[in-house]
């Protein structure tokens, strides 16, 4: 029953908001003047209406409703009366162009705010800054029993009242692509109890963080449909109230989140993405409400999981809860599987079976079949899965010739022993669309982590990362061994949480880096070889952290090429190539653009004929005793070597630097830019030849030179001649 009385109202009216119009209930028509304190009927753009009573009423909209002002609120509910707004018309919320943000409608009634008209979110010029529909103090139930939709800017529903809920009832549309924001404080403050579907694609729903739930729970189908893109979880706590309520893809975004599953299932999404760059979040899915609750996704092995995010489930129960990935085991990549943690525990051995359900698998050692060319064919090994996780291992070792195609990220490393064998006399090729990556479990103890004696070629057409479970001391390693042929990287090679060795000590062959090198750690990069040009650097070394490595050659009596036809072989990002009993020889000019160094055992620099004028700084450091590092300039007429200026470089004592075949005024040996780029403790180290050259001087353009004394004679007849002669 409408109850008429009179209302006194006071409000204040500045310039530039618009009209308003408090309700008085006087007439239940929204049209009707008599329903308001003024003549004006709140019906356009720039308009607006308080309702703020202690009674009950029921506002009938006959016709299309347009309220909108520029800033505060459209549409204010407050005092404690209830409102149930029906008929045959619609309520627009046209809020006009701002930069701000308000609430454009309000409730804080403890009554309920009843909607049976459509209600429409808008804006006169599209915008950036979204509208809000908000449910503030002791506010009691905000429901919407017929469409609720948004266009020309994004929505929010923001629920922060100690009481009641936004219900969700007649579902919700969006007429533009532009997202829709939920944030609640309260446990299911938002309930979402039909479908929110999109009239154009690319729309999101973001649900952020309240402490609060949003509940889905569509007793009559999806509470979001496939016509929405994602529902990212940013912050916020998504409850499912009934089963199969997301029919779209499940997104983590900036700050984590959580879905709880809440006693029900939900085997229609699509797709799983945690894509958070803000930080390392964690998005949680809750298993813990009751028995056998299901979760399917499809195929996620192409969807971003950001380095560091983590997917963990509470309460997930093996062989009872089911969580899938697709229809098979290659669902994940095995980067994403080792994302994944239960009750925030890391889990060794984590696996899709056959049906992509995830499941705990037992390390394998497979051997390669080759009955088909593709890794992830159960059919190309001897065991009844493919190998693709830490804990696993793979023997290559036949006599025949092999291309191996790898088509997504392959993780494997055993605690112990090699991880990856090439053995026997086949050759092998590995391509696709994949990657290869060496997880070494933790160890105390070196292994061959990859390891070549095939007579064959192996040649790599995948990108290659060597890497550990947890980062240490004991580098990885790669060797080719005995009478392997040749070891070829023609996609990046990448080394990541500890050192990594190079082993060439194969009477044949060699290993060859043509597609790059990039150190993910300031952890070395070690080569040794025992072939002339054993290990050939033909593309470039570089760094990707800020204390970069160093790159030490060991001494075993081979020489490390430095070729790389396009450019350098070490780029400036390196810290230095560091000689401890290795050689390097230069396979082209200008190889190394960084510092050069001794380091606790002599060494070579073989210059081969060619010039490097581009290196930075040389350091004489060995502290193991007198060390000397040889510079070969015998092989060609004008070798030339620069480097920047010395002086404040470690040239430790009994260390010398040797120069071979060097000839004054040919080859070209220069220390900065002027004739103080060494210190007279400096040129006293240098030697030519292995002998000691009394007068060593830089010129004044920093070449190394002999210095010369002008010698005075007297003849009989007493006049004086001059000659300049080298000391």
């Amino acid at each position: 029953m409408r109850r008429n009385r009179s209302a006194v109202v006071v409000f204040l009216v500045v310039a530039g908001l618009g009209r308003a119009a408090t309700w008085t209930g006087a007439a239940t028509e929204w049209l009707s003047t008599a329903a308001w304190d003024t003549a004006n009927i709140p019906n356009s753009v720039g308009e607006y209406a308080e309702f703020g009573d202690s009674s009950e009423y029921h506002v009938n909209i006959g016709s299309t409703v347009i309220v909108g002002r520029s800033v505060a609120s459209s549409v204010k509910v407050s005092g404690t009366g209830s409102y149930t707004f029906g008929g045959a018309g619609t309520l627009r919320v046209e809020r006009t162009a701002t930069s701000t943000f308000a609430n454009d409608m309000y409730f804080s009634t403890t009554g309920d705010t009843v909607f049976n008209v459509p209600v429409i979110s808008t804006r006169s010029t599209a915008g950036t800054i979204a509208n809000r529909f908000r449910a503030h103090a002791g506010c009691g139930d905000v429901i919407f029993n017929q469409p609720l939709s948004w266009s020309n800017t994004s929505l929010q529903l923001l629920h922060d009242s100690s009481a009641g809920s936004i219900q969700i009832n007649g579902g919700m549309m969006a007429e533009i692509n532009k997202e829709l924001w939920i944030w609640t404080s309260q446990p299911a403050g938002i309930s979402i109890n039909s479908t929110i579907s999109s009239s154009v694609s690319g729309v999101r729903i973001t649900v952020a963080s309240g402490n609060g739930t949003v509940r889905f729970s569509n007793p009559s189908g999806v509470a979001v449909d496939s016509s929405i893109a994602v529902v990212a979880v940013n912050g916020g706590a998504v409850e499912l109230g009934g089963n199969n309520q997301i029919d779209t893809k499940t997104e983590m975004a900036a700050n984590g989140g959580m879905l709880d599953m809440n006693g029900y299932s939900n085997r229609n999404a699509t797709t799983l993405g945690l894509s958070s760059t803000t930080d390392e979040k964690t998005l949680t899915i809750d298993f813990s409400d009751a028995a056998a609750e299901a979760l399917y996704f499809e195929d996620c092995s192409s969807q971003t999981w950001a380095d560091g995010n983590l997917l963990d489930l509470v309460g997930f129960e093996f062989g009872v809860d089911e969580l899938r990935f697709g229809t098979g085991s290659s669902g994940l990549t095995a980067e994403q599987l080792g994302q994944i943690r239960v009750d925030g525990a890391v889990v060794e051995n984590l696996g899709l079976d056959s049906i992509g359900a995830l499941v705990i698998k037992n390390p394998i050692l497979a051997t390669w079949t080759g009955f088909t060319s593709t890794w992830e064919s159960a059919g190309a090994w001897n065991t009844a899965t493919f190998p693709y996780a830490i804990g696993d291992g793979v023997v290559f070792g036949d006599s025949a010739q092999y291309s191996v195609e790898i088509g997504t990220s392959i993780v494997l490393g055993r605690t112990s022993g090699t991880t990856f064998k090439v053995q026997g006399s086949g050759s092998y090729t590995f391509g696709g669309a994949g990657t290869l990556k060496i997880e070494r479990g933790a160890t105390d103890s070196f292994a061959n982590d990859v390891y070549f004696t095939t007579s064959g070629d192996t040649v790599f057409n995948v990108p290659v990362i060597s890497a550990r479970s947890t980062a240490g001391t004991i580098p990885n390693r790669f060797r080719a061994n005995a009478g392997s042929g040749n070891v070829i990287f023609n996609q990046p090679l990448v080394w990541s949480d500890n050192s990594l060795q190079l082993v060439q000590d194969s009477s044949n062959g060699s290993m060859q880096i043509n597609g790059g090198m990039v150190a993910d750690t300031s952890r070395e990069l070690w080569i040794w070889t025992s072939r002339s040009a054993g290990v050939s650097l033909n593309s470039t070394i570089s760094s990707s952290v800020l204390s970069p490595p160093r790159i030490t050659l060991g001494g075993g009596g081979g020489t490390v090429r430095f070729s790389n036809p396009s450019g350098v072989a070490v780029d400036s990002s390196m810290d230095r190539v560091a000689f401890n009993g290795g050689v390097a020889e230069l396979g082209g000019d200008n190889q190394i653009a960084t510092k050069i160094g001794l380091s606790n055992s002599s060494g070579m620099l073989d210059m081969n004929g060619y010039s490097n004028l581009n290196t930075t700084t040389l350091e004489l450091a060995s502290t193991t005793g007198d060390k000397t590092l040889t510079i070969d300039f015998s092989n060609a007429f004008a070798e030339a070597l620069y480097f920047d200026d010395c002086r404040a470089q470690t040239w430790a004592d009994g260390n010398l630097l040797n120069l071979v075949g060097f000839e004054f005024g040919v080859d070209e040996l220069r220390f900065g830019p002027d004739a103080n780029g060494l210190t007279a403790d400096q040129l006293s180290r240098i030697r030519v030849d292995g002998n000691e050259i009394v007068g060593l001087a830089l010129d004044s353009n920093g070449f190394l030179v002999k210095s010369s004394v002008c010698i005075f004679v007297c003849q009989a007849d007493g006049s004086v001649t001059s000659t300049n002669t080298k000391i």
